[in-house]
């Protein structure tokens, strides 16, 4: 079975435990610098100083957080080497700190930057298309048979138009990792394995939350 990661809402005193960045950190830039064409972070981005957490807020092991851009996870330092534990593609690293009442905590901002769009079943999953620019628009079912299909629609739309799974099938057979990614249509961050939930449980590490497959649409 395989689980989306998402944030722990509860257990965490508040959520989301970190609601703002410094004024002086340019989103826009780090938004751009992100995107699926152009995944690598820039040199002259610079990170975050400081993630302030909110008042009542816990300091788990990973802290859930209204910006960075999603394709990042806030992780300490045992985290970190739990991810690279794991069967993962390459891990993108970030140090920046997390602060409450005035005590700084060192965190990282952890990404994946490749995605695995060949870990689903196409035909066996559903599609939606609308504008991305007419939020009200009546989403359109659309038919999409394999990986390069979907590429090829990315390349024609970009981001004009928004493609999501509303049914999200795996290919669970031929799944070679324990955390992956999968393109924009797949609203989670982050896919993990059986191996990987029972590794996080196992080590008590913190502000996980795992909802099975069925659920990650």
């Amino acid at each position: 079975m395989y689980y989306k990661l998402t944030d722990a809402i509860k257990n965490v005193g508040v959520y989301p435990q970190v609601t703002g960045m410094n004024p002086e950190f340019d989103w826009q830039a780090f938004e751009k610098a992100n995107r699926e064409f152009n995944p690598l972070l820039n040199n002259s981005v610079p990170a975050p100083i400081t993630l302030p957490m909110r008042p009542g807020a816990k300091v788990t092991d990973a802290l859930s957080v209204v910006n960075p851009s999603w394709p990042f996870l806030a992780v300490n330092e045992r985290l970190l080497h739990f991810l690279q534990s794991v069967q993962a593609d390459p891990l993108r690293v970030m140090p920046t700190t997390a602060v409450k009442k005035g005590v700084p905590y060192p965190y990282l901002l952890v990404a994946i930057d490749t995605r695995r769009p060949e870990y689903v079943d196409y035909q066996k999953s559903s599609f939606t298309i609308r504008d991305m620019e007419d939020i009200d628009s009546v989403p359109e079912e659309i038919l999409i048979v394999n990986a390069q299909e979907y590429n090829s629609l990315l390349r024609q739309y970009g981001y004009s138009k928004y493609i999501q799974a509303t049914k999200l099938v795996l290919k669970e057979n031929v799944i070679q990792h324990d955390i992956f990614r999968l393109p924009h249509y797949a609203t989670s961050r982050y896919l993990v394995s059986e191996k990987f939930r029972e590794g996080i449980e196992r080590e008590k590490i913190t502000g996980l939350r795992f909802d099975p497959i069925e659920s990650a649409v």
